[in-house]
């Protein structure tokens, strides 16, 4: 492990939301936007946060420590905001981002916590597997990671898991999370109105 690794993160926000039919950004959870609810959950743990957006994209009000940057190449997908979000932090000095999409509200710090410390020489991908799919928009990646993304949207290879062909990577069974994240709470991304509603019903029980 890197002695003192800084770690910061990344929370992809520019999707179209197609299912939802509306902004997942603005969606309301709890007394404050979606995006809002990621990023302060995110800046407990880590620092910097940047937040790629589509060019144009409207999105709520953020601290003004927050680093807001624009997709390069919107449209292309998640690998495109990756990439985007990733070459940031490397261009500030970070060593690694734990990236997420703001879709993710119930998502536990413990984890970020947990996936960012197991980034090391040996160990340049840590994400979570749950045999058939792997969380590649819940895990923490090298900073540098972010050229080759760069590399594979050249090559038309989209699929973020690719870039486990080019970077040691560390595969998480989910089995070995349950200590800090019982339900799996941090892999329930919202897609439609039903993942909304039941999601908002878990916060409203943990908040009982």
């Amino acid at each position: 492990m890197i002695e003192k690794m800084k770690a910061g993160g990344v929370v992809l926000c520019g999707g179209k939301s197609t299912r939802m039919g509306t902004s997942k950004a603005w969606l309301e959870f709890g007394n404050e936007a979606m995006l809002q609810r990621i990023v302060r959950i995110l800046q407990q743990i880590v620092d910097p946060v940047v937040v790629v957006k589509a060019p144009d994209q409207d999105i709520p009000d953020l601290p003004e420590t927050i680093l807001i940057a624009e997709d390069f190449q919107p449209g292309l997908g998640p690998l495109a905001g990756i990439q985007c979000g990733l070459m940031k932090l490397n261009e500030l000095g970070v060593d690694c981002g734990f990236v997420t999409a703001c879709d993710a509200p119930l998502l536990n710090i413990k984890l970020v916590k947990r996936l960012t410390e197991l980034v090391a020489a040996d160990s340049e991908i840590v994400l979570l597997d749950e045999g058939k799919f792997q969380h590649v928009l819940c895990a923490a990646y090298r900073s540098s990671v972010g050229k080759t993304a760069e590399r594979l949207i050249a090559e038309n290879r989209m699929r973020p898991i690719f870039l486990t062909d080019e970077h040691p990577t560390q595969f998480v069974p989910i089995e070995s999370i349950l200590d800090i994240d019982p339900n799996l709470d941090s892999l329930k991304n919202l897609n439609t109105k039903e993942d909304y509603e039941r999601a908002l019903s878990l916060l409203a029980e943990a908040e009982s």
